[in-house]
């Protein structure tokens, strides 16, 4: 159970804190004492959660894209000089895409969505990992989804972005595993919010395709996630309750996976 002060002392950069899994992560170790540096693309979304922050003086907030390097050394090296020593890092950001066949799918969006995706992963650990060796070891969680343990129809480039995101974590722990460094990351099943609306809207003339309430009936735990259930998982793995969890994929999708 993360109390108010399990993180106290702690700072974490977490990109993709705009969205609802990275704002509720976001809210979550703030609420138990951390420190935390946000980094996303969209201006409006980092204002919003620093006018939502019950303590906005223990976050930083940067415009990133986190699939330019340059931008990623830039505020990361922002968010050390903020925060002090960082002790964990969440690669949260990602796209969903258009969803369509591979035969037409457009291969600009195909490149968009692996840029952010696995690119601005790969950044997040290429360089959090020094960060972390300085403060004498941490913990690295990437976000993940069901769609990099399986399959999707209609979301090939989503779900190829997903299983090289569970690869870099993979073979990252590996590496740095001896060095004091976990790298694990988490797959969320379907969750309340943004993305998922997004996907349902854009096929709601498809007949082929299942409406929200159906397809939430087919999961084993009748309903979607809540983007604060994925923050706990989050949280676990960046804190010392996880210590010997390693290279690890989480599953948090209320049984999807198990179909």
């Amino acid at each position: 159970m993360i109390g108010s002060d399990s993180f106290a002392g702690k700072s974490f950069i977490l990109t993709g804190g705009g969205g609802d899994i990275g704002s509720a992560t976001v809210h979550l170790l703030l609420g138990a004492g951390a420190n935390v540096a946000v980094l996303d693309r969209s201006g409006d979304a980092l204002a919003r959660l620093k006018a939502e922050a019950a303590t906005p003086d223990r976050l930083f907030v940067a415009a990133c894209d986190v699939a330019a390097e340059r931008d990623v050394v830039r505020y990361f090296a922002e968010a050390r000089h903020a925060l002090g020593a960082i002790h964990g890092i969440v690669n949260a950001a990602g796209i969903e895409g258009r969803r369509g066949p591979i035969d037409q799918y457009p291969v600009e969006m195909f490149a968009a969505v692996m840029s952010v995706n696995v690119t601005g992963v790969f950044l997040g650990i290429k360089h959090g990992i020094p960060l972390l060796r300085d403060s004498g070891g941490g913990a690295i969680v990437n976000a993940c989804s069901t769609a990099g343990i399986k399959g999707v129809e209609g979301m090939a480039p989503y779900v190829a972005s997903k299983h090289a995101v569970l690869g870099l974590t993979r073979s990252a722990s590996l590496e740095w595993g001896r060095h004091g460094i976990r790298v694990n990351c988490v797959a969320p099943g379907p969750v309340e919010g943004r993305m998922l609306k997004a996907i349902y809207a854009e096929q709601a003339d498809d007949p082929n395709w299942p409406s929200l309430e159906s397809r939430k009936a087919l999961n084993p735990s009748g309903r979607f996630g809540d983007p604060r259930e994925i923050a706990n998982v989050i949280a676990f793995l960046l804190s010392d309750a996880s210590s010997f969890v390693n290279g690890a994929c989480f599953s948090a999708d209320g049984g999807v996976s198990a179909l």
